[in-house]
This record gives structure tokens, C-alpha cells and sequence, in this order.
């Protein structure tokens, strides 16, 4: 199909360019004028957050299984667990997740029993996972994040009611 002739590319970009700023910004990223909404990150993707968190306690506290957990989702869920972790732009840019993105979030503790947080990312089927912990807000941009600074820094995208907070909207 040949697109009619007023469809430049530098039109297209301007676009594509809206596209994805109009969806960051229906997602809680600023924009438009308007500061980031973190009510709305929190919606999308808070209850994931507050589970991954609830479950690196418990393995802290002791608990031992399960070893790891899986979750699966689809482009915009990863979207806005990325923007939960407010290193969306960073890893990904301004476009959406492609199909097979993988976000992986380690627990470890090192030789002293020190927690600390590592982020790992793929675009998609075809490519590696890469270490992506120094994008995650609120952790210094390093190859690690402590479990304290990135449970911290995670408390405000946190929904504590989901129920309660969507009767409000």
C-alpha cells in the first residue's frame, strides 16, 4: 500500500512522536504541561509491585519457596511496571514494550547478608537479557540497589487499597 504523498516522513515521525507521548501520558508519565501522575502508576501496576515487594520480604523473614515466581503480561502491563520502576524512558525510550519483552527483578543477598535489588531487561525474543539496575529511580545509579533504598523508593507507586482506590475514581 503507497501512502498518499502529504505523508512525509518527517510527518510521520511528528506522529509516531505524539503516539507515544499521548501514551505515556494516558499511563501517569508528565506531559502535555501536566506533572507525572502517580496515582495512575500506581493503578497500573502498584498491585505488581506491592506483590514482588511482599514476596522479597518473605524471603528475607525465611521463607524459601518458592524460589522464584513468574509473571506474565501483556506490552502495557510491562509498560507500566517500567514506569513503577521509573526507568521506563531509560530502558526503552519512549515507544511501547515489544512483543516478549522480559523484565526480571533479582533478590539477592551478598557473603555479609546484604539484600540488594538487581533489574534485568530484554526488548524481546530475540535479544539478551541486559543489566538495566542503575535506570531504576531512587537507587544511585548503580549495579545494584540496596532492598531498603528500593522498597523506599518504590512506597509511593505502592497501592495499599486497590478496591478503596478505585471507588474513588
Amino acid at each position: 500500500m503507497t501512502l498518499p504523498a502529504w505523508i512525509t516522513p518527517e510527518f510521520f515521525t511528528r506522529v509516531e512522536t505524539m503516539v507515544y507521548d499521548a501514551n505515556d501520558y494516558i499511563f501517569g508519565a508528565a506531559g502535555f504541561g501536566r506533572k507525572e501522575e502517580v496515582e495512575l502508576i500506581r493503578l497500573k501496576a502498584g498491585v505488581l509491585l506491592k506483590e514482588m515487594l511482599q514476596n522479597m520480604e518473605d524471603a528475607l523473614n525465611g521463607a524459601t519457596e518458592p524460589l522464584y515466581r513468574i509473571y506474565s503480561a501483556h506490552d502495557t502491563t510491562v509498560q507500566a511496571f517500567l514506569m513503577t520502576l521509573e526507568a521506563k524512558e531509560a530502558i526503552i525510550g519512549k515507544v511501547l514494550p515489544d512483543f516478549a519483552a522480559t523484565a526480571v527483578v533479582e533478590l539477592w543477598k551478598d557473603q555479609s547478608n546484604f539484600a540488594y535489588v538487581k533489574l534485568w531487561y530484554s526488548d524481546n525474543a530475540q535479544t539478551e537479557l541486559r543489566d538495566v539496575t542503575s535506570t531504576i529511580g531512587g537507587c544511585g545509579g548503580g549495579y545494584t540497589c540496596t532492598y531498603q533504598d528500593f522498597a523506599a523508593r518504590s512506597a509511593k507507586f505502592v497501592e495499599v487499597d486497590f478496591d478503596k482506590a478505585c471507588l474513588k475514581l
